[in-house]
């Protein structure tokens, strides 16, 4: 597959007439909608959030008295609901406002949305796809209709008392939410008790996801001029800022795309990025797409189980799990290596095949689960997808088979000798055409200016007066779907 022929996947601009209106942080005290800063996005364009907790009980008070509007209401009734709706906006200025915690200085604005809901998937997900690709059609079927709960993300029997299992559910929590400091602190990831406290020294810094770093990173724009889309002459390299600005100020979509050598040498960078944690005598332990982020320096691991070598591992991630975690069996390096093959089997769009061997295998509360294992997988590398000859086929095919065993002790013992050898297998052999990278979260809108933040966001969007953003929402709008019965419970 050449350079030429990818598939882009088209994300839209949204012009807008009234320029979007970016505020300080502080305004979230003031007044229930604001649009704020958290960050920068994957192509350095300014990353702002739109917060929406105002909403109107007038309406709905109108309706369940048959009113047109406020004048068919008695004086005296007008000026109750008038009184009582404004203070319900005095109330819904404080949603989401967290005291100061034990380690915070400031109060912070907690998101309505979990992070995942606001980010979406991460890069790599998006280039590669989250699913692993040793799960079949029906087993992808069955994760989404809500089996990858704790007993199919726990491995085995492994899970001995109830406190364990309260204890791996926290660990597993994905409800993480943004807190963000109105001071203009740095922004935390935290998992949110409650609206009114958050201790952020328990969060993580918020890492966002970088690509100008990646060289063969490129952006794809297009125009429609008279029905028709024209899109060949509006691209180039994402890491030029100025040619990106200048493409988006006149584009109507935009999309992304890198090489797969470049995603290889990520693979890479994330192999030789986990042996600290091996000479720690610790394993990632659920190592996948959605647990990398492509960052300004470099690929990175995160969200690590921390699993001491020689022991048991308690969870993972169904297909992504190597077979001594499926199985209940001592963990060592070599099981983060039986993951990082996979996301090369994912780049180079090959299919893992071979007999299978069935493992029915204890997931706790009398509770089991069938999982299938391949004892000697092999792998095909369609010629149609990639033009390799034979010798390119052979290397990569005996490199994965090799990392893909089923005994832990055939693979490839370390991650830095996985990214040894393949990065000497690349070179050898290397890996023509791109991956494109899938829908952003949030969308981009063309025009937006700062107040408060104003000379920070004019030079982030690298132009004087208004300049593009991406934009995300966290709304508390459904919070006010409520029966008229309550409101008038409330005004008594």
């Amino acid at each position: 597959m050449s350079d030429t022929n990818i598939t882009i996947l088209w994300q839209s601009i949204t012009l807008v007439h009234e320029p979007l209106r970016v505020v300080d942080r502080a305004r979230l005290l003031e007044q229930p909608d604001a649009c704020v800063q958290v960050g920068t996005a994957p192509d350095g364009l300014p990353l702002v959030l739109r917060v929406r907790r105002s909403a109107s009980i007038v309406e709905p008070v109108l309706r369940a008295v048959h009113a047109a509007e406020l004048n068919d209401l008695s004086s005296e009734a007008r000026k109750l609901l008038l009184d009582l709706n404004k203070r319900m906006q005095l109330e819904r200025r404080s949603l989401g406002i967290a005291a100061r915690g034990p380690a915070s200085t400031a109060p912070h604005y907690l998101s309505m949305q979990s992070v995942p809901s606001l980010f979406g998937e991460t890069l790599l997900c998006r280039l590669l796809g989250a699913a692993s690709p040793l799960l079949l059609p029906e087993d992808r079927a069955a994760l989404a209709g809500g089996v990858d709960d704790l007993a199919a993300r726990t491995s085995c029997g492994v899970l001995k008392s109830a406190l364990e299992r309260v204890e791996l559910t926290q660990q597993l929590d994905l409800r993480q939410h943004l807190a963000i400091p109105l001071d203009d602190g740095p922004v935390q990831v935290v998992r949110r008790r409650d609206q009114r406290s958050v201790d952020v020294s328990e969060g993580r810094p918020l890492l966002l996801e970088d690509l100008r770093h990646v060289p063969s990173a490129m952006f794809h724009t297009y125009r429609r001029e008279e029905g028709l889309i024209h899109h060949a002459q509006f691209q180039g390299r994402l890491g030029d800022d100025h040619e990106y600005r200048a493409a988006i100020r006149d584009a109507h979509g935009v999309g992304w795309s890198l090489s797969r050598m470049d995603l290889l040498a990520a693979i890479a960078e994330v192999a030789r990025a986990l042996t600290s944690l091996h000479q720690e005598g610790l394993v990632h332990g659920d190592l996948k797409p959605a647990n990398i982020l492509l960052t300004a320096q470099g690929a990175l691991p995160h969200d690590s189980l921390d699993v001491p070598v020689g022991t048991i591992s308690a969870a993972g991630t169904k297909g992504w799990n190597a077979p001594e975690q499926v199985i209940a069996r001592e963990v060592s390096p070599a099981t983060d290596v039986f993951a990082l093959a996979q996301l090369v089997v994912q780049v180079l769009e090959a299919a893992v095949f071979g007999d299978e061997r069935s493992y029915v295998v204890p997931i706790g509360r009398g509770e089991r689960l069938r999982e299938r294992l391949l004892p000697e997988p092999d792998v095909y590398l369609d010629p149609t997808l990639i033009p390799f000859d034979d010798s390119a086929i052979a290397a990569w095919r005996g490199f994965l088979r090799r990392c893909l065993a089923l005994d832990a002790s055939k693979r490839v013992q370390t991650s830095a000798a996985f990214a040894d050898e393949l990065c000497s297998i690349a070179a050898r052999h290397p890996v023509p055409g791109r991956r494109a990278v899938s829908g952003m979260a949030g969308r981009l809108t063309r025009h937006a200016e700062g107040e408060g933040l104003g000379d920070r966001l004019r030079r982030l969007a690298g132009k004087e007066g208004a300049g593009p953003v991406w934009e995300m929402q966290d709304s508390y709008s459904h919070l006010h779907r409520m029966p008229w019965r309550v409101v008038f419970g409330l005004a008594a």
